[in-house]
């Protein structure tokens, strides 16, 4: 479970989540759920059905405990820590003697390898609690404590406003009354009536949602989504290459290996766990954010049939599987770990002026710049959750759940047709243009050239064009230092978790980026000194 925590400790990059902490504090404020989108310029007024709005007002509000954004990973750490706590208790239902080895020690820290890339703060990590909590749940109703089934009902409602991975309950229910048959034809086991009903009524346990009995059609609309959505490579299935080029996929197929060759040797055979496992690693081939779920499930199925543990070098297992959870601690923590398994993540607290517009959004704010702008898909993010409610995205990070396929092939085009980008912005009344320094150079270098447009704020990531017929003063240059974001309190969880922990500060050359950014786009920095 520490191990779990610590992995969800990273410096905060992720973009989407600053949309979902701007809904939690409109919702908060307003004491109402949003029905049309008040974000953007080209969706304003259209209806949006913000499923997640359970997890937005939660983030919310438990940032707010911190008094700062970033420790939504906090959240994440206790998440991850109970999924691994409600994964023990699974193994206990299954196997009630099972005792921890060296073997089981290596086997948790691979499931945690395989999933510690979704520990994103992300909507997403409820499901996959709420995956492992119902495997637990099925299993104690096979078990004998067929009224604990009944406590499901509940925890569909709670999950169907949490995040649009709901459906995976309704899985779960098909998956175990199918293992309840299989072992009511070969093992004459009785089936509970919770068993059958699960089924059927989770579906319509969804329906208490903003959903409505939209719920029973929302898995066919999700398909619908992800076989349009080629926007994102977290998406990607196994017959595309890149979802080969990470260690999840392999540890998912040595993981199952592992259960199908113990689970064939295994006398009892328990038909729900090779049913359970097989289905959801089909769901993380169909697509690559998805092994995360099939960590927590496979997990307790696979430690319940390691055969006996050699009591003849007990001491030993013991002491060579604490050293080995001591040294996996010990490489998260000093951010060897990340370096290992060549991530971007890194141990900490806090988010990054590195990735994060937050010069920017601070020298927009003290020049009270905040409608009229065109910010670019990603950075509009944060710049929505840090500006006030006059500012508007084009296009944002809430994908299809409000935008079209058609919306997204236009802003692609829009970026790279510099004249068409112009004219559009002239319909649109649009006054400023914030973009990511590092993209979109055709762009940046028709936007410098343009007698209609000026330059005024450039940094180490963004760059903030006004609309002046007649040039004034040159772009004020920000070329200090980047760093991570922390408050006092995320320092002292960090240093209570590791007290030999220090703030790696990122290395850019914040000069050398932007001589090589005037290079690129042909502008005469001579002008900006």
């Amino acid at each position: 479970m520490l191990v779990a925590f610590v992995l969800s400790l990273r410096v905060f990059n992720e973009f989407d989540v600053w949309i979902f902490l701007k809904t939690g504090r409109i919702i908060f404020e307003q004491q109402k759920i949003p029905l049309t989108d008040t974000f953007s310029m080209l969706a304003k007024g259209r209806e949006w059905t913000h499923v997640k709005w359970g997890y937005s007002l939660m983030a919310y509000m438990f940032t707010e405990c911190f008094k700062s954004p970033s420790s939504i990973v906090i959240l994440q750490g206790l998440v991850s820590a109970a999924i691994v706590f409600v994964s023990y208790l699974s193994l206990k239902i299954l196997r009630p003697d099972f005792e921890f080895s060296l073997f089981s020690s290596i086997l948790v820290l691979l499931c945690l390898g395989g999933m510690e890339y979704r520990f994103l703060a992300r909507p997403e990590m409820i499901s996959h609690f709420f995956t492992a909590l119902y495997l637990s749940l099925f299993l104690k109703g096979l078990h004998g404590h067929k009224q604990l089934i009944w406590v499901l009902l509940p925890l569909q409602v709670l999950w169907a406003n949490m995040h649009d991975a709901f459906v995976v309950g309704w899985v779960m229910g098909f998956l175990f009354l199918g293992g309840a048959l299989i072992q009511r034809v070969f093992q004459q086991k009785t089936i509970a009536v919770q068993m059958l009903l699960m089924p059927l009524l989770l579906p319509f346990c969804s329906c208490l949602s903003v959903l409505g009995f939209d719920a029973l059609s929302y898995p066919f609309n999700l398909l619908s989504q992800l076989s349009v959505n080629q926007f994102t490579p977290e998406l990607f299935s196994f017959t595309s290459p890149e979802y080969w080029m990470k260690k999840e996929p392999f540890i998912m197929l040595g993981l199952t290996a592992h259960f199908l060759i113990s689970w064939g040797r295994d006398e009892t055979k328990n038909p729900v766990s090779i049913l359970c496992v097989i289905a959801f690693m089909i769901l993380g081939l169909r697509s690559y954010r998805n092994i995360a779920f099939f960590m927590p499930v496979v997990l307790p199925c696979a430690l319940a049939i390691l055969p006996p543990k050699n009591t003849k070098y007990l001491m030993l297992d013991r002491l060579v599987s604490l050293l080995l959870i001591i040294g996996v601690y010990g490489l998260v923590t000093t951010n060897n770990y990340y370096k290992i398994v060549k991530s971007k993540e890194s141990y900490g607290l806090g988010y990054s002026a590195l990735t994060t517009p937050i010069a920017l959004a601070e020298y927009m704010r003290k020049n009270k710049i905040s409608s009229e702008v065109f910010s670019d898909y990603i950075s509009s993010a944060y710049l929505l959750y840090a500006l006030d409610q006059d500012f508007e995205s084009y296009l944002d990070l809430r994908d299809l759940d409000v935008f079209t396929p058609e919306e997204f092939k236009a802003y692609h085009y829009l970026m790279t047709h510099p004249e068409v980008f112009t004219y559009q912005l002239k319909q649109k009344g649009v006054q400023f243009v914030a973009l990511y320094l590092g993209d979109f150079l055709a762009l940046h270098a028709h936007l410098m050239k343009s007698s209609v447009w000026q330059m005024m704020y450039i940094d180490h990531n963004m760059v903030l064009y006004k609309k002046a017929m007649i040039k004034g003063h040159p772009p004020k240059i920000n070329t200090k230092g980047v760093k991570h974001y922390q408050s006092a309190l995320e320092i002292g969880v960090l240093k209570c978790f590791s007290p030999w922990y220090t703030q790696e500060t990122p290395l850019v050359d914040v000069s050398k980026r932007l001589d090589q950014f005037f290079k690129l786009t042909q502008y005469d920095s001579a002008i900006t000194h």
